[in-house]
């Protein structure tokens, strides 16, 4: 099924976000897998030049690396992906050959909000199996239950396999 490939993690240089990154270690430790980062660059947000995007990436290389080395992880494998475009849409495109996409949560309120609508359009929209981790609250990897909706489809069963 997805037994191979990167794991996908999103990142917009915020605390919250990065508070994905240590499922996303612990993932890509477990399966012996590279780490993709993935930055998206809104298309609402103007660029002033052309190589504000590539410098975008090369900074963006280095936030990857100093979280990393935080992190007791430098050494594991990780590519770096910065593309502008819609957000959500972005993402996916970037993590559709991946195992798994770990994104953070910053919901607000409301069903959509308790997602975050960037969350919810990856989740809605992906090929392999999302892991949402909360921006706030207890660590995911301390233990306790996963919790995996199953409606009997094959599709529903990745979310298991993905657990497991």
């Amino acid at each position: 099924m997805f037994e191979s490939g990167p794991i996908i993690v999103a990142l917009d240089g915020s605390k919250p976000a990065e508070t994905a990154l240590p499922v996303a270690i612990a993932l890509a430790r477990l399966y012996a897998a590279p780490i993709r980062f993935v930055h998206v660059v809104d298309d609402d947000l103007p660029l002033e030049s052309p190589s504000q995007l590539s410098d975008g990436s090369a900074a963006f290389a280095g936030y990857v690396d100093g979280l990393l080395k935080a992190a007791d992880a430098g050494a594991l494998p990780r590519e770096i992906v910065v593309q502008r475009g819609p957000p959500a849409r972005t993402i996916l495109d970037a993590g559709g050959d991946g195992r798994l996409v770990v994104i953070a949560s910053r919901g607000r309120g409301g069903l959509r909000a308790v997602l975050g609508s960037v969350a919810d359009r990856v989740v809605r929209g992906s090929p392999v199996p999302v892991l949402i981790v909360p921006a706030e609250g207890n660590a995911p990897l301390a233990g306790g239950a996963i919790v995996v909706g199953l409606d009997g489809s094959a599709v529903a069963a990745v979310g298991l396999w993905a657990a497991r």
